[in-house]
Order: C-alpha cells, then structure tokens, then sequence
C-alpha cells in the first residue's frame, strides 16, 4: 500500500491490523458488482479494496464527522470514481439499498453492558461499543440486501464466536470460512475472521491459523505479505532477531488515544512492565491483550530491573 494515503484523528477510529486483515479475508468474484462496508468511519476498508479490485465500493458511515474524513480520503487518494461514502445509519440504508454479493463490517467489539472502558471520545465510543447498533442488528441488515449465496465477512471477538455463529444461522447466512487469529504462536487466538453466505448450502471450511507476529515481535511473513510496505511503521532495529525492550507511551485515561502502531506492540510482547499494573489490565483486556504483566515502580526497582534484564538476556 506504497500509494495510500490516510487521513486519521486520534479522538476518532484509526485502523489496525483488524482492518487490513479483514479487507484482505473477504472474498471478491467475478459476479460481484458492489462491495459494502457497513461502518467505514474514515474508509480505510475500502481504500484498501481498492488495492484488490475495481469493482465499486460503497462505505455507509452514520458519524458526519468520520463521513467527512472518509470523502477527505477518497479524494485524495484518487478514487471518487469507485468509491462512494454515504452517511447514514446501516439499519435505514438497507431500507433503500439495492441488493448486493458482498458486504464485509468490521463491527464494534463491546456490548454496552459489558465491563469495558467506555471512550470518553464520542466517536471512539460509538465505533468501539454497540451504542448505534449491536451484533445481532449488523447481520440482520446485511440479510436483508443480500443476494442469495451473497457473501457477509466480518472480524470479531473470540469470546463471541458462538453468539456469532448463533446469528449467522438465525439470519440464513450460512457460515463458510473461518479463520482464527493468534498474535503468536503457543498464545490464545485473540481474533477471529468469519464468511457467510446468505442462503448458501452447509460446508465450512476452516482455514490455516493465522499469527501476525513472530516471536521478537516482528510481524509474520504472512502479515508482511498481506501489509506489503506498511511494515515501515515498525523500525527495522526492531526486527533484529534478539529479545527487544518496547518504551510504549499509554494513556492516563482516554484509551481513544491508544494508536495502532502501540497496540500492535503491546499484543506482540510476552511481558508489560507498568508502574500501576490495577489501570494497565483495565488496558490489556479493552485490547485483548495477553501479555503477562510485571509490577515496576521507584519502591521496587531493586526487584523490577534485574528481573527485566534477565528477561532480555533468556530472549
């Protein structure tokens, strides 16, 4: 992705290695005509499908401002002749839409209800958490404006995946494709790719294990393959083939402004020092994180940093 160009905000959505994953799973035939991306916020799926094909795609964005970012992007990186962005809610644009063969949704991750941090960033809320719309309301509109055998790919939560399957079965989207996702191999998958197809026959295939990072914490050759040249976020003295010590910036309390690049790092990782580790699990588990965490603070560095140092020294 040499040639494209992204405009993000950090008190908003900005696109990780989720994204690029799911752009990259979503199947694209040649009946296929339109491609749908239900919640494009600032149109990173589609700016990368475009890398795919040429087929129109059409990102459907219920936040203004994230719709304003999503045009600003699609004009610069040349692309008002494939890609368009309306905004509007999903529920109501399937009241109107044309059918279609293909939608792919890289939905909010939290329920409401559930004890996650909840953005003090509106948009990050919305994006993250099902305040406009929840699972159940996603496949229900992409049933709706599917074509029979229509495909519907989404990335999701582990810890959601029988509530998913349950739904694609309730809605008729038969599932097709999995993939499960782990940040290493011998860690717990923290994600999940999924494709179903609307009316289609049984079969699932379940696909290869997919590990985005290897164990220095330089991603896998597949990721590399997948990102091509995006990989310049990571300096290449990180990828030295030796245990590396990571100096991850986090946020007092707005985890809005969490960017991808520490994220991917702190999911890479086997061990997070943190001064209050009580705030940092909050942290590892918004992101599903699973690296183990160590306790390092000025009453107790006599400890803390011979045991870091003897870490990087096992590698």
């Amino acid at each position: 992705y040499n040639d494209m160009k992204i405009i993000q905000r950090r008190d908003m959505f900005t696109f990780s290695l989720d994204t690029v994953l799911l752009a990259n799973f979503c199947a694209i035939t040649k009946d296929m005509k339109t491609i749908v991306d239900f919640g494009t916020n600032n149109a990173a799926i589609p700016l990368i499908l475009t890398q795919r094909t040429h087929k129109k795609i059409i990102g459907v964005e219920i936040q203004k401002e994230a719709v304003e970012i999503a045009e600003r992007n699609v004009k610069l990186n040349h692309v008002e002749d494939q890609v368009e962005i309306i905004h509007d809610d999903i529920k109501d644009y399937v009241k109107y839409a044309p059918r279609t063969k293909a939608i792919v949704c890289n939905p909010p991750f939290f329920k409401v209800g559930e004890k996650s941090h909840i953005n003090e960033s509106p948009y990050m809320t919305i994006a993250r958490h099902e305040i406009k719309i929840d699972l159940e309301g996603i496949i229900a509109s992409a049933a709706k404006i599917l074509d029979q055998n229509g495909r519907f790919s989404m990335v999701y939560r582990p810890d959601r995946f029988i509530e998913t399957i349950e739904l694609f079965k309730k809605y008729r989207i038969e599932p097709k494709r999995i993939r499960f996702v782990y940040p290493k191999e011998g860690k717990e998958c923290n994600t999940f790719l999924i494709e179903g197809a609307f009316l289609g026959k049984t079969g699932l295939k379940i696909e290869p294990p997919l590990y985005t990072h290897n164990e220095d914490g330089s991603y896998s050759d597949e990721v590399k393959q997948l990102v091509g040249e995006m990989n310049v976020n990571r300096q290449k003295s990180f990828e030295n083939g030796k245990a590396t010590l990571y100096l991850v910036p986090t946020p007092i309390g707005n985890l809005s402004e969490m960017t991808p690049r520490c994220i991917d790092v702190m999911k890479s990782v086997n061990y997070i020092a943190a001064e209050d580790t009580r705030n940092t699990v909050k942290l590892l588990n918004h992101f599903n994180m699973e690296a183990k965490l160590i306790s390092h603070h000025e009453h107790n560095l006599h400890v803390a940093i011979p045991k870091l140092l003897s870490l990087l020294e096992e590698g």
